[in-house]
C-alpha cells in the first residue's frame, strides 16, 4: 500500500511540475509575442511621425516657392493629399494611389486646412469661436494613418503670410 501511495504522490508531483512549467512557457511565449507587437507598433509610429514631419516641410516648401496663395487658395475643411513625383511636391483633393515599391504605401497622409479666427483683429489671440477671420493665417493639420485608419499620428500648426508685412 505504501508503494502505491508513493507512486500516486510522485505522479501528482510530476503533474503539478508539468503544469507549472507549461504555464511558465506559455506566459513567456505570449509575453514575447506582445513585446514584438509593441516594438512593431513603435516602429510604425516613428515612420508615421517622419511622414507627418515630411508633409509639413513639403507645405513650407510649397509656401516658399509658390507664395502665400499656394496655401491660402486651397479649400478649407476639405481633405487634401500630398505627393512627391518628378522632383516636385503637389497637393490635390483626390487620394494619392499608393506606390507599392516604396514604404509609404502602407500610410495615408491627409492634410486639412482650416480658417483661423482671432479675438479682436489680426493681432488678437487665436480663438475657436467665431470672431475676426484672419485671412493671413491657416491652421494646418497633417494626419498620417495606417492599419486601415485604426492608428494615426496627428500634427497641427499655423501657417501665416509672414511676407505681407515686409
Amino acid at each position: 500500500m505504501k508503494n502505491n501511495n508513493k507512486r500516486a504522490f510522485l505522479f501528482l508531483e510530476l503533474l503539478v511540475a508539468v503544469a507549472l512549467i507549461s504555464t511558465v512557457f506559455v506566459t513567456i511565449f505570449f509575453l514575447q509575442s506582445k513585446l514584438l507587437q509593441i516594438k512593431q507598433d513603435g516602429i510604425m509610429k516613428v515612420r508615421a511621425t517622419y511622414y507627418a514631419q515630411e508633409s509639413m516641410e513639403a507645405l513650407r516648401y510649397l509656401r516658399a516657392t509658390g507664395g502665400w496663395s499656394a496655401i491660402s487658395s486651397l479649400a478649407t475643411a476639405t481633405d487634401h493629399y500630398i505627393s512627391y513625383a518628378g522632383e516636385t511636391w503637389s497637393i490635390s483633393t483626390t487620394p494619392v494611389a499608393p506606390d507599392t515599391d516604396t514604404p509609404p504605401s502602407m500610410f495615408t497622409r491627409t492634410i486639412r486646412f482650416d480658417t483661423v479666427n482671432r479675438q479682436n483683429d489680426q493681432q488678437g489671440a487665436i480663438i475657436t469661436t467665431p470672431g475676426y477671420e484672419d485671412s493671413g493665417t491657416r491652421k494646418v493639420t497633417v494626419t498620417v494613418s495606417w492599419d486601415g485608419g485604426a492608428k494615426s499620428v496627428v500634427f497641427d500648426t499655423y501657417f501665416t503670410d509672414w511676407t505681407s508685412s515686409l
